[in-house]
């Protein structure tokens, strides 16, 4: 292949911003292991042989052997034209490395470039894979193809195009989770070829060429962040002995300030900045040289905590102190007052002290308090109170000097002392939920509060964030993700003993989110102000909502394959509702599409298309027609006869009052006759406590009212009327324990969880109740 041949090639097939957001995304959703434990692993297990037929004799790997490292490491279906992309990215990449420029050998222009020694190292990819099992420190077991047999891809002849398995390596390892330091150690051992604990400047010239195309396709501008990356390790040589050593190379890394954002600063040093890249849609302003921020792309570094902004090239190590203070020393002399923290322009309000007006239009003006968030003019500053109030979210914010440490160097063993008139929110985020739109909430959250109030559910659960506030006994919990997530924390809370159980409110970011639309928060975050969010969270009102216990008893059956009802129920608490029948399995077909293509289903639209599809598959088949003749139903141990006189496809338990996203299926309101059953109800008139089929015409649902309401579906057509609102469903009985039977195996779902379950007794008897805030808008009517 040509010049011309391959730069067409590369110009064709390679990776956009969009395509690398979707890596990303695939990564923190889908890997389980680190890339080196899967390379590892595939190696030892003779699935990837250790044959090397390139002339160079270097650790590189063909498009086949490529393709299986990546569908073993990202663990579901990637898209093919990603995995196309990114290859021809990495080949063009190496190929245009290791060419010659102007009749200059690659090591004459490095030694010129760098005061290093270039001292060219080759290993065999056995010799890689080799050393990365001594960095993973783990045991692995062998693992063959699906057949048994070993699969046979290799790294050879027949294949012309190859990519560095060192720089893939390197790539995926800088995405993936982890403190800088440990990708700074990381990425100085893959390229240490012979373990001598230094780098010479060629492999300090492949590790800046992955950070810069890392940063390239992060949309960073990096025409400014290559020369800083070039001037750090010209730099980085102190004893001037021709190579770098590993804690030099540390050292120099840790004190690059660009470089720490781009590897994922996690710094926890209190009074620091956390600076993320990003793009300004308006006029902004350099904090330390007052110069404006310009370029197409992502044009600076932005302190998450305080917004203070800098260009990269003035981002050097003192520029990182000088933000927000979260915490106190137990033993501090000073008074139990917070001052404002001020930030120098780049916003356009309206003076709190003159009313008059502040732009940022030719230069940096005015100050910002980052905690009370008031706006003033450099020379009305002196008017105003050396105190800081807090503001308007005052309640909500947890208050540095109420936060105490006893060790004032480090954040450790932190107390929280209660402030009167302050109920602290606990802010838990599950940042995977509602399309990625959690990462964007953790950075809000954490300028509007103090970031140690608000918790990624992704490091650790819900259990760091409760146990930190479980000694303040006046506190609130916003749960931001979907029903499953706040099902998740509820049951973690469980698990704790409080003095008095906080209340949790709702913002919701999944799918369903029918826990979310009851309580009155809304069935999904529209990028409403969160200023509004908590102004309404404390206006809330708790309310007490009940939660149940499923106890699964599988019954025997010869005539069923254990091998199909192999899935497990997925939660024995429900709180929202559980179904059997059509709806379960259309859910079920929903959520194994969801798992094994992710990519199409990106938004709220192509979900509803997707459920529209597997409704009207299942309206052709009509598989659970008559699904009473199979399925027994006891309502407070007493028989419910649903065998005569009607035909259906789905019965439901439910506890609030919504489900499949927003459907009212008992039906809050005036309802016709004919949509309650009567059926079956001469047996129950003596109960007191199970209503006549007159009064179930009349009665509402309650979330905390320790009762239970089961409803019957006739078809899928039934369910489609109920979602569009047309109809509701069959209102079969109100009760406080439900037993069912079921003599085939039938698809369930619990909280929108769906599984196959087999012929079994289902008991669902009340559990406990949980405080939750229901909104004031919804409150009000």
């Amino acid at each position: 292949m040509d010049l011309v041949d391959r730069a067409e090639l590369s110009r064709r097939h390679s990776m956009t911003p969009t395509d690398f957001k979707k890596l990303q995304d695939l990564i923190d959703n889908y890997c389980s292991q680190p890339i080196k434990e899967v390379l590892v692993e595939l190696s030892e297990s003779g699935t990837l042989k250790m044959e090397n037929c390139c002339k160079n004799s270097s650790a590189q790997i063909s498009y086949s052997g490529y393709k299986l490292l990546m569908q073993k490491y990202i663990e579901t279906d990637i898209p093919e034209d990603l995995l196309r992309n990114m290859f021809q990215d990495f080949f063009s990449s190496s190929w245009n490395f290791s060419c010659k420029t102007d009749g200059e050998s690659k090591e004459t222009r490095l030694a010129t470039r760098h005061p290093l020694k270039p001292g060219p190292k080759r290993e065999t990819l056995t010799q890689f894979v080799r050393r990365l099992q001594d960095l993973s420190k783990v045991v692995l077991s062998p693992r063959c193809s699906s057949d048994g047999d070993e699969a046979d891809y290799s790294f050879g002849e027949e294949h012309t195009e190859m990519i560095s398995v060192k720089e893939l390596v390197c790539c995926l390892s800088l995405l993936e989770a982890g403190s800088p330091e440990d990708k700074l150690e990381f990425v100085f051992k893959i390229y240490d070829a012979d373990g001598n604990g230094f780098l010479d400047a060629e492999e300090l010239e492949h590790i800046v060429d992955q950070m810069t195309i890392l940063a390239n396709n992060l949309e960073w501008d990096v025409n400014e962040l290559r020369p800083i990356l070039q001037r750090m390790i010209v730099n980085m040589d102190t004893n001037a002995d021709g190579k770098v050593s590993l804690s030099e190379w540390k050292n120099a890394g840790l004190t690059t300030v660009p470089l720490l954002a781009l590897l994922g600063m996690g710094t926890s040093d209190d009074g620091c900045h956390k600076f993320i890249m990003k793009h300004f849609k308006r006029p902004t302003y350099c904090n330390r040289c007052r110069r404006l921020l310009f370029g197409l792309r992502k044009q600076g570094l932005s302190c998450i905590y305080c917004k203070f902004t800098v260009h990269e090239q003035c981002a050097e190590l003192e520029v990182l102190q000088g933000c927000i203070t979260t915490y106190c020393s137990r033993n501090s002399t000073s008074q139990e007052i917070n001052v404002h923290h001020w930030v120098e322009g780049n916003f356009t309000s309206r003076c709190s002290q003159c009313s008059k007006s502040i732009t940022n239009i030719t230069g940096l003006s005015g100050l910002r308090c980052r905690w009370c968030q008031r706006t003033v003019h450099d020379s009305c500053r002196p008017t105003v109170d050396v105190e800081c109030d807090f503001g308007e979210l005052r309640c909500h914010v947890l208050q540095p000097f109420s936060l105490c440490s006893p060790n004032p160097s480090c954040a450790v063993d932190l107390q929280i002392k209660p402030v009167e008139g302050v109920c602290p929110l606990l802010v838990l985020i599950n940042q995977k939920s509602g399309g990625k739109q959690g990462s964007k909430l953790m950075r809000v959250f954490q300028y509007l509060l103090n970031p140690r109030q608000v918790f990624d559910l992704g490091k650790g659960g819900p259990g760091p964030g409760l146990k930190f506030f479980k000694e303040d006994i006046n506190f609130r919990i916003l749960c931001c993700g979907g029903d499953g997530t706040v099902g998740w924390l509820l049951e973690e809370m469980d698990k704790i003993n409080f003095s008095s159980r906080p209340s949790v409110a709702v913002l919701p970011l999944g799918t369903g989110n029918d826990l979310a639309r009851c309580l009155g928060w809304g069935g999904g975050y529209r990028k409403e102000d969160l200023k509004e969010i908590l102004k309404l969270i404390e206006k809330s009102r708790t309310v007490k909502m009940d939660r149940w216990r499923l106890d699964v008893t599988t019954l025997p059956d010869a005539s069923i394959d254990d091998s199909v009802c192999k899935h497990k129920i997925p939660n024995n608490i429900m709180n929202n509702y559980f179904s059997i029948g059509i709806d379960a399995s259309i859910a079920l077909r929903f959520h194994n599409m969801r798992e094994k293509h992710p990519e199409k289903f990106s938004s709220r639209m192509r979900n509803k298309l997707w459920y529209f599809e597997f409704g009207t598959i299942e309206t052709l088949r009509s598989k659970f027609r008559n699904l009473q003749e199979n399925v027994e139903i006891e309502c407070d141990d007493i028989p419910l006869n649903i065998a005569d006189g009607m035909t259906l496809e789905c019965i439901a338990v439910l506890n609030i009052s919504s489900i499949y996203g927003g459907s009212d299926l008992w039906g809050n309101d005036t309802h016709r006759k004919e949509d309650v059953l009567g059926t079956g109800y001469s047996e129950l008139s003596s109960r007191m406590d199970v209503l006549r089929d007159f009064d179930l015409a009349k009665v509402e649902q309650d979330l905390g009212d320790e009762k239970l309401e089961v409803v019957g579906l006739e078809s899928c057509i039934h369910l489609a009327q109920v979602k569009s609102g047309i109809q509701r469903g069959k209102r079969l009985c109100q009760c406080s324990k439900v037993t069912i039977r079921t003599k085939q195996k039938f698809p369930m779902q619990i909280d929108g969880e769906p599984w196959i379950q087999g012929p079994s007794q289902i008991v669902i008897t009340h559990h406990n109740r949980a405080s939750m805030l229901m909104s004031p808008v919804h409150s009000n009517g």
